[in-house]
C-alpha cells in the first residue's frame, strides 16, 4: 500500500526538521515519500532539506483561493467564508486536506520534533491490508480538561454521538496513521448539513485533527474503516513526563520500549535540538 509521511514544519523547528529527514535515511523504509509542510515564505530555508524522497508542499498550495495568510500576523490566516482563522486550527486543516490533492493509501503523521531510533516500515503499521488505527482509553484529564472537552465536543457533534463522554478512545500520538479513503468519508460526513468541509472545520473555535479522525473510525465507519487497533505508542513522546533537566530527560529516555520506533522531545520546552541528536547518530 502506497504510504506518505506527512510533517508540518516552519521556520524555528529546522534544526529538529533536520534531525528528523536526517533519522528517516537512516531508520525509515517503504514510503513513497517524505513530505514537509512549510510555509511559502519559508521554502528557501528548507530547500537543503529536499532529497529524493524529501518533498516541500507549501501549506498554501493546499488551501483554495479564498484563505490567505494575515499579513499582520503570523498566527492568523484570513477567510472570505469565515471569520480569522487561528494557527493551530489551520494546522488541523492542512493535515486533513492532504487526502485532497496525494492519492496515496495511508497518510502517516510525525511532528518535526520527533526522530525515528529504530527500523521502521509500512509493516508496522499495516497487517493484512488493514491500517494500524492508534486507541487507548481516554484518560480522566481527556474529560475534564477544557481544551479536550472542546475537541471531543466537534467530534462528537460531526459524527453525531449524542454525549462527547461516550467516545472514550485517546487518539493523540506520533506516528499516527489515516486511510486515505477514509479521510475522503469523512469530508462528505462534515459536509452533511451543507458546505465544504473545510469551512466547516474553519468555523470551529477548536478541535483536533486526530480526535476527530478517530471518534470517526470508532463511531461512523466501524468494521468498514479497514483498520485495526492497537493501544501502543510507537513513540516515545514527552507529552506524558515531565522534562526540563538533563536528569529528566536521561529518566525520559530510559523508558524506552521495544515497540517504540522513534522518540518526540516537544520544541516547546525550549530544549536544545542536540539533544536528539545523539539518537539519531
Amino acid at each position: 500500500m502506497r504510504t506518505l509521511l506527512i510533517t508540518p514544519t516552519h521556520a524555528p523547528d529546522l534544526e529538529r526538521c533536520r534531525l528528523l529527514t536526517r533519522s528517516a535515511q537512516r531508520h525509515l523504509s517503504g514510503v513513497e515519500a517524505h513530505l514537509l509542510l512549510i510555509d511559502e515564505a519559508e521554502r528557501e530555508l528548507f530547500q537543503p532539506l529536499v532529497s529524493s524522497t524529501v518533498h516541500l508542499i507549501t501549506k498554501e498550495s493546499l488551501l483554495p483561493w479564498w484563505v490567505r495568510r494575515n499579513p499582520l500576523s503570523s498566527r492568523w490566516w484570513l477567510s472570505l467564508k469565515s471569520l480569522p482563522v487561528r494557527g493551530w486550527i489551520m494546522q488541523q486543516v492542512i493535515k486533513l486536506a492532504i487526502a485532497e490533492q496525494f492519492q496515496a493509501d495511508v497518510l502517516l503523521f510525525a511532528d518535526s520534533d520527533m526522530v525515528f531510533v529504530k527500523p521502521f516500515s509500512p509493516g508496522h503499521i499495516i497487517s493484512d491490508g488493514r491500517v494500524r488505527h492508534f486507541r487507548a482509553e481516554r484518560g480522566p484529564m481527556q474529560y475534564t480538561d477544557r481544551r479536550y472537552r472542546n475537541w471531543y465536543r466537534f467530534a462528537a457533534n460531526v459524527c453525531q454521538v449524542d454525549n462527547p463522554d461516550d467516545i472514550s478512545g485517546s487518539y493523540i500520538a506520533q506516528l499516527n496513521s489515516w486511510r486515505h479513503e477514509n479521510v475522503i468519508e469523512l469530508y462528505r460526513t462534515l459536509e452533511t448539513n451543507g458546505g465544504q468541509w473545510m469551512t466547516r472545520a474553519m468555523r470551529c473555535l477548536d478541535f483536533s485533527e486526530f480526535v476527530l479522525y478517530g471518534a470517526f473510525v470508532d463511531h461512523v465507519l466501524g468494521d468498514l474503516s479497514d483498520h485495526y487497533e492497537d493501544p501502543h505508542q510507537l513513540c516515545h513522546s514527552s507529552w506524558f513526563y515531565p522534562v526540563e533537566t538533563e536528569q529528566d530527560i536521561e529518566s525520559f529516555l530510559s523508558r524506552l520500549n521495544p515497540f517504540h520506533r522513534a522518540v518526540h522531545l516537544q520544541s516547546n520546552l525550549g530544549l536544545d535540538a542536540e539533544l536528539l541528536g545523539g539518537l539519531v547518530s
